[in-house]
């Protein structure tokens, strides 16, 4: 890599994307279409400056059937000398813990390092009769090797609504029956303390939800955490340290890292503007943020708001009018059991939305 990429790397992490990948000639950076909008790249400095010159493309990547692509030629993945991943059409390994993992639309099937990384520290510990949060759950493979280790309770959270479904089937499909699988996007019970919680997410989102973590984790709580590189070790140890959380151990695999963390304070510092990121369903109430695309008309728009927003004409012809030139819109707000399903129904027309 070059330096001038080395440069432009670091200064796109200020934006949503959620991985980046190498190649011959530069880097493809991957961000969800509802978070991309027009002019997108404007804040970043280095595309002002006269002594560089980037060349770059716009391409809309298709959701795929991880599942189609993965039978092609997927073999068998052995985590330890106790532990395989593998497929339903698979032979059984007879190994103390196999999982059956088929991932759909869906990340997280061991391959990656960074899921492997997560489930060879979690291997190492006891996990046997304690409470455990998946965060940004994927398939559910990390909830699911929790529960076939004997973990009592498990939350497994994610704001993708093809990786609940997933989830969930996977989970039916291990015999785990002490996962709870829920659509969010941030820790939703304040009561619980969770003895581990996992996380498999890109750098900004950790540095965001570092508060909630601290809040949810017990005392001497164990937090295991992936998905971003070397390279990020410090400024992620700099704001884990603000709430407590110590690194303990390390692993790298390839450029990608993996953190176990501790919960060394029995009151961990929590700032006060975010000190309510940890609220129940029922303290908070959300929203539905629609997003623009370049595919829906602007009929479509209004016909589904007025359909399934309950909206009146005129306030659903506003709405898209605000979606198309601002790039997204909040569209309705209430309860979360409520959105949810609005939500999902905006989301078969072919909308752009999400609950927040």
């Amino acid at each position: 890599m070059t330096p001038w990429s080395e440069i432009l790397l670091a200064q796109l992490q200020s934006l949503p994307f959620q991985s980046f990948q190498m190649t011959d000639i530069g880097f493809d950076a991957f961000i969800p279409e509802n978070l991309h909008y027009n002019n997108f790249l404007e804040s970043i400095p280095l595309f002002k400056s006269s002594d560089v010159k980037i060349h770059f493309k716009l391409d809309k990547i298709e959701p795929t059937n991880w599942n189609a692509k993965w039978e092609s030629d997927f073999k068998p993945i052995l985590v330890g000398d106790n532990c395989v991943i593998r497929a339903d059409f698979h032979p059984k390994f007879n190994k103390e813990y196999e999982l059956v993992i088929n991932p759909k639309m869906s990340f997280g099937t061991g391959h990656h390092q960074t899921t492997f990384m997560i489930m060879e520290f979690l291997l190492n510990e006891n996990v046997e009769g304690s409470s455990v949060l998946d965060m940004g759950c994927g398939t559910g493979i990390l909830a699911i090797i929790a529960s076939k280790m004997r973990a009592k309770n498990i939350d497994a959270i994610d704001n993708d609504p093809w990786c609940i479904k997933n989830s969930k089937e996977n989970a039916v499909q291990n015999q785990c029956k002490n996962i709870n699988v829920v659509f969010g996007n941030q820790i939703i019970k304040k009561s619980t303390s969770y003895d581990f919680i996992l996380v498999n997410i890109n750098r900004n989102i950790l540095l965001d939800q570092f508060p909630s973590y601290a809040k949810a984790l017990s005392f001497k709580g164990t937090l295991l955490i992936s998905g971003f590189y070397i390279k990020d070790i410090p400024i992620l140890k700099e704001r884990a340290e603000e709430f407590g959380l110590q690194i303990v151990e390390e692993k790298e695999k390839d450029t990608w890292c993996a953190l176990k963390l501790k919960n060394e304070k029995k009151n961990p510092k929590i700032i006060p503007q975010e000190s309510n990121e940890v609220e129940t369903l029922e303290e908070k109430e959300y929203e539905i943020i629609l997003y623009n695309d370049e595919v829906n008309t602007f009929d479509h728009v209004i016909e589904c708001l007025v359909k399934i927003c309950d909206h009146s004409y005129i306030q659903a012809e506003q709405c898209a009018f605000i979606v198309h030139y601002s790039g997204k819109c909040g569209v309705k707000t209430g309860a979360f059991e409520e959105l949810i399903l609005k939500c999902n129904k905006l989301l078969e027309e072919g909308l752009s939305a999400e609950v927040v």
